[in-house]
């Protein structure tokens, strides 16, 4: 396995988004993610 350059800080940063991903769940569907974009342009 390749050595991180910034090791900790990408932990940090992924604990962090696993974070709001554990509070908030998933997220958008896929389809809604598209529909927005389309309606946008």
């Amino acid at each position: 396995m390749s050595k991180l350059i910034e090791a900790d800080k990408t932990y940090s940063i992924i604990g962090a988004c696993m974070t709001v991903h554990r509070n908030l769940g998933v997220g958008f569907l896929e389809s809604v993610c598209v529909l927005k974009h389309w309606q946008k342009n």
